[in-house]
Parts: C-alpha cells; structure tokens; sequence
C-alpha cells in the first residue's frame, strides 16, 4: 500500500475490530455512574483566566526583525525608558499603579499599563500608544516631546518636513509647543533650506494673540500674483473692518483672509447692499464672488506679513 492510498473500512470489518478490542480490553464502555462522575468533574472545572479586553498590537509581543529594530530605534528606546524609570526609582508595579490612576482620571482604559505591558515595552520593543506615552511622560517627569524623541521621533523637524506637503485648498496654520523665534540652530535651518518658513518661525515670538498664520493653497490663485501658491501669511485678527477706499495702488489696498462655507481664501474685499464681495487680483484666473455676509463668509483678518517662494508658475497652472 502506497503512502497515497488509504485501507476501506467496511461495515462488517468495523464490527469485527469493535468486539475484538471489547474482549481484549482495548475498548471499554463507560457505566452511567463513570460517565455522571466524568460530567461532574466538567461542571468543577474553574474557567480560564480572562485575558484582558485589549487588542491583539496592545496585548503580544510583535516578533519583529531585529534589523527593522535597528532602524527605527525601538530596543534604544526601551532600554531609554527603562533607565528614566530606575533613575526614580520606580517599580514596574509603580508604573502600572500611577498610570492607573491616570486612566481613572480621564475616563479612558488606554492610559493604563501594566507590569506586563512595560516589560514588554522596555524588553521586547513593543511600540506603545499615544495614550500610554502620556502617562510615560507624566510618569517619568519628562516633557511629551523628550519621550517621543526616545523613538526617533523629532518635533524641531516640523518645519522643514511641513514644506514636503502642499495642501491644494488656503488653511489656518498652528505650531507644535517648543518652536520659538529663540531657537536660533531651527531658523538658520529654516533659512539655509531656502524655505518661506523663516517669517512664519520668527513671527512665533509675536505677544499679540490676535495674530494668527495661514498657507496659501497650491491650488488657490485668488490672489495671483501677489500672494501666489505656498505663500505663508501672517493674519492680524483685530483688523477685521473692511476697508475699500484711501489707497493708491493694488500694493496698499488691504488684502483679507476670509473663511468662506467652501473653505479659505485670500482676497481683496468691499460691501455690496450687505454682501461680501470678494475680488480676486486682476491677473488671477479666479472669478469674482458674493457671498451673504456672516451667514457664507466672515473676515478672519487682515495680511500683514507675506513670505513668498519665488517660483515660476506654468500657464496651464493658471
């Protein structure tokens, strides 16, 4: 008989192995009573303990490839946030007491880690969640952004990485905590790369809280071409009165920063019987348009700083 081939039970030949197997004991038959005992000792039987309700990223270690761990820094990280923790002397049962308080306090399970969690994190290079490197930070007594920096990840990289994207539609700008006019190394990186970030970074040490910032979209011609795409302006939020007469020429005439129910847009602006016209600069392919004023535009503010790339737009972009 061949490896591939199988023997064909019969009924008869069944029959046969049951009652040679009953006479030379190799089957029994259980009694009711065995059978009631068997029954009984599966009703006893204590369940398994319950596996906390997390998934399976927060609840295993990851086999990872140590060359993948070379690269994103992740055993350098553990062994960062285990040196943070015996630096205060704290126990990994300190760490999931502390951070369960935490959790209690913001109402969210994802806060917590257990013992386990963190010998997983400082051992086997688990990457935690955003929720459970808060509690690290609050924890450990470090700034959020020294945390991340223990897994490669860089916050004073912001500016330069933000000048990869070009958002097609106008929009607000905000900045991450710590990037300050001060920081001095940042603005000459800013400004060696060639960048229009250098007056968007300085303009950050500003007091007036009136003061807001926003990216001309890549798409948005409107004022074309003063204010071309990937234009960074600085937006003074408490000149919000239209002015549309007193000035000589299109380079004095206010330019406005206006939130429309179809997004942002820069522009010139004038009152028309109680809308909001919105005039696009003459060479712009942009038409111009009203819109019921608050009700579908509202002035956010007026321009007051511009800082430009000096690029050659195509026709057919315009």
């Amino acid at each position: 008989m061949t490896r591939f081939t199988r023997p064909v039970h019969t009924f008869s030949s069944v029959i046969r192995e049951l009652f040679e197997g009953l006479r030379d004991g190799s089957i029994a038959i259980s009694s009711e009573s065995a059978l009631a005992t068997a029954a009984q000792s599966e009703e006893n039987r204590q369940p398994p303990e319950r596996i906390p309700e997390e998934d399976l990223l927060n609840t295993a270690p990851i086999s990872v490839d140590p060359r993948f761990l070379e690269e994103t820094g992740l055993q350098e990280a553990g062994r960062r946030l285990r040196s943070l923790r015996e630096r205060l002397g704290l126990t990994l049962q300190d760490v999931e007491t502390s951070s369960g308080q935490i959790a209690s306090k913001h109402g969210k399970k994802e806060y917590e880690i257990s013992a386990r969690r963190m010998t997983d994190i400082e051992m086997h290079s688990v990457l935690p969640s955003i929720y459970r490197l808060y509690s690290l930070a609050v924890i450990y007594r470090v700034d959020m952004q020294e945390i991340l920096a223990s897994f490669g990840l860089d916050l004073g990289a912001f500016l330069r990485d933000s000048s990869l994207t070009s958002p097609p539609k106008s929009h607000l700008m905000t900045m991450p905590d710590g990037i300050a006019a001060q920081n001095v190394p940042a603005i000459r990186d800013v400004v060696k790369h060639g960048g229009p970030l250098a007056l968007f970074l300085l303009a950050q040490s500003a007091p007036d809280s009136q003061v807001s910032y926003a990216l001309i979209g890549s798409e948005d011609f409107t004022m074309y071409p003063l204010l071309p795409p990937g234009s960074f302006i600085q937006v003074d939020g408490s000149r919000r009165q239209v002015v549309d007469r007193g000035w000589r020429s299109e380079y004095e005439r206010p330019i406005y920063l206006v939130e429309t129910n179809q997004g942002f847009t820069c522009c010139w602006c004038a009152f028309d019987e109680g809308n909001l016209v919105l005039q696009p600069h003459p060479l712009s392919p942009a038409p111009m348009r009203v819109r019921r004023s608050p009700e579908e535009a509202e002035v956010i503010g007026q321009v007051i700083g511009v800082a430009k790339p000096l690029t050659e737009w195509p026709v057919s972009a315009a």
